[in-house]
């Protein structure tokens, strides 16, 4: 074999040890509907976390209105789920936002192997963290392989394009998203670990259908991901989630669709809609279904 040839292969070799490396740096997310958190949905976050390092597990509940009380409540949940193995690990690190440009904080994020976000408001977690080091650094720890979890509030923030709960348009404020209208639901920028992903939560419990499909429709290059309560996705570093937990996830996928907005109403054709439960998987590259419950999807 010529000197040429064998570099030529060593390269490649060094390509793939690069692109294999890059891949295994990529964390791990657990991403709750909100309600009832199962046992072992909490208890998956818990062993990821304990996997991946050995520091520390910490909870960040300033989504809450009162997150002394709900990151003491959280943390005691998780130290009861990990058992002896996680009972010194698990940490409340609630912080202001002025914490949130502090070297102290910062360094005990850096530090973090698991990272739970509480529920309650996402805005007034977004309010605490948006363009500070600490967003940054939560980022960089996701990049790096720390495992990310979040219920309800804590699920929303995990998408680029954060559904913050305001409608525009309300039609009756006793029953909300009433509509499919251009313009209606509000949203802000989240942390972004899902940057081409928009996560809805509560979603079947709380018939939050109609407010993810107009913001689908608007930004079809966005995949829509509602999640119900007690369930949860676990994405993993290669961009497949398996359903976890006791009912359903719907996917809403636009990317395809034929979209009309005929001010100010929506309209589409060819919307791919996709009804999971636990076991389940999803590629979110492909955005194709890869298995429903344990059994393999059949080639179309």
């Amino acid at each position: 074999m010529s000197s040429s040839w064998r570099g030529y292969l060593w390269g490649v070799c060094l390509l793939l040890v690069g692109i294999s490396s890059a891949r295994a740096q990529q964390g791990e997310l657990i991403i709750i509907g909100g309600g009832k958190r199962p046992p072992a949905v909490l208890q998956r976050f818990v062993r990821e976390a304990l996997r991946y390092g050995p520091g520390p597990i910490l909870v960040l509940p300033m989504a809450s209105a009162a997150p002394e009380e709900v990151g003491k409540s959280q943390a005691e949940e998780l130290r009861r789920i990990g058992g002896e193995a996680a009972a010194g690990r698990v940490q409340v690190l609630n912080i202001t936002r002025s914490e949130a440009f502090a070297e102290s904080t910062l360094k005990r994020l850096r530090s973090a192997a698991g990272i739970f976000i509480s529920g309650g408001s996402q805005s007034r977690f977004m309010d605490v963290v948006q363009n500070t080091p600490f967003e940054k650094v939560l980022r960089e720890r996701y990049r790096q392989g720390a495992v990310i979890a979040g219920t309800s509030a804590g699920a929303a923030v995990q998408s680029k394009m954060m559904i913050t709960g305001g409608e525009r348009f309300p039609l009756d404020k006793d029953h909300p998203y009433s509509v499919l209208r251009a313009g209606n639901i509000v949203f802000r920028r989240g942390l972004g670990l899902l940057p081409d992903v928009v996560i809805d939560q509560h979603f079947v419990a709380r018939r939050r259908f109609n407010r993810l499909l107009s913001l689908v429709l608007e930004h079809p290059d966005y995949l829509g991901v509602g999640i119900d309560e007690s369930t949860a996705i676990w994405v993993k570093p290669d961009r497949t989630f398996e359903v976890l937990g006791e009912h359903n996830i719907v996917v809403v996928d636009a990317s395809h669709a034929t979209i009309s907005k005929p001010n100010p109403w929506l309209e589409a054709a060819g919307v791919r809609l996709q009804v999971l439960r636990a076991g389940a998987v999803y590629d979110l590259a492909k955005r194709q279904v890869l298995r429903l419950g344990g059994a393999p999807v059949p080639k179309e």
